[in-house]
């Protein structure tokens, strides 16, 4: 009896590992080139080492880059990289057609070209993204997760993010925009990337 009672606390334990969100650290940071034997894209990573992977891309004269002294990248397949000291501080792969889609009362998305190291990808039902990354995302958000490495842990009230230093290191954002037309609700976009309070809206 006690043998069979501590074989049941066992899987109750390991049940609950497997379903305890992983930390984000830096190196999780990274998209897989599907395409490209699944090599990985990073953070941290320079143009020249993305660029060998994916191909040249197309500098983008925007006023909404996420800082004004960095380089905002466009690459095929829906990739946008954000560039500052030659080193991706932003990593997006973002479906372009879901607006206008969207507008029109349908809601196609193709998996695409890049996933997560989790396996995230575009296309993906949002229970899919809660079931690889968690339910600490920010709350009255849709899957923006903010993870502190140096206290490794998530931070899910919006209160505490605006409580972060401007010059913090080592917090880390993903987040997954998610769009519906009533019928399903379908990812079709990933980040990942430094977190700047300014990127967070309420």
């Amino acid at each position: 009896m006690k043998k069979g009672f501590a074989v049941v606390i066992l899987i109750m334990l390991l049940s609950g590992c497997m379903n305890k969100p992983k930390a984000l650290h830096e190196q999780d940071l990274c998209l897989m080139d599907t395409q490209n034997e699944n090599q990985k894209i990073c953070y941290g990573m320079s143009r020249a080492e993305i660029e060998a992977i994916v191909g040249a891309g197309t500098v983008q004269e925007t006023t909404f880059a996420p800082d004004k002294d960095g380089t905002l990248v466009s690459y095929e397949d829906n990739l946008g990289i954000f560039y500052k000291d030659d080193r991706a501080k932003d990593l997006s792969v973002l479906d372009q057609n879901t607006l206008e889609q969207l507008a029109q009362g349908k809601l196609v998305i193709e998996k695409g070209r890049y996933k997560t190291e989790r396996g995230a990808a575009l296309g993906m039902k949002e229970s899919e993204i809660a079931e690889l990354y968690g339910e600490d995302y920010v709350k009255d958000s849709t899957f923006i997760y903010i993870y502190d490495s140096a206290r490794k842990a998530y931070i899910t009230d919006p209160g505490q993010l605006k409580q972060i230093p401007d010059d913090a290191e080592g917090i880390y954002e993903f987040s997954a925009s998610v769009g519906t037309d009533g019928s399903e609700t379908l990812v079709f976009g990933l980040t990942f990337r430094d977190y700047n309070k300014h990127n967070y809206r309420d």
